[in-house]
């Protein structure tokens, strides 16, 4: 195969690439279809054969699929239940909740929230369906 056509395949194949790679839903899906391409191009660039593509498209799909995986796992981690708006504990447990917020005047506030019945009960008896955030506490609260 020519140089130049060998040269246009591969530009083609990672403008592909990362295309699809923005079209992935997770950090795990993007690395392993990154991984996969690199490897891909490691392997052919390496081996020149078919088989050499194949066994760096495998390598790095698996790589690229741990990175992402550990990429997703420390997300999740450092989101705190209050960043989940979707958060809601079982019925059956009792939970309290502290939201601090910034008030007009630089002073900080803080109010806790108790998760009663399904729902999130605030000191003014007030209720949210999912835990509410900063700034809906803000505009119940602050000052």
């Amino acid at each position: 195969m020519s140089s130049l056509i060998k040269n246009t395949f591969l530009l083609a194949a990672a403008i592909g690439l990362v295309i699809s790679a923005a079209g992935c839903q997770s950090e795990s899906g993007t690395g392993t279809l990154l991984g996969a391409g690199i490897g891909a191009a490691i392997g052919q660039a390496v081996g020149g054969d078919t088989e050499s593509t194949a066994i760096g498209a495998g390598v790095g799909g698996a790589v690229g699929y741990g990175v992402g995986k550990h990429q997703e796992n420390q997300r999740k981690q450092s989101q705190t239940p209050a960043q989940q708006q979707n958060y809601s504990p079982s019925d059956s447990e009792t939970i309290e909740k502290t939201v601090s917020f910034e008030n007009s005047n630089g002073s900080q506030s803080s109010v806790t929230l108790r998760y009663i019945n399904g729902k999130w009960v605030g000191p003014q008896g007030e209720t949210y369906s999912t835990l509410p955030t900063k700034a809906q506490i803000k505009a119940a609260y602050g000052s």
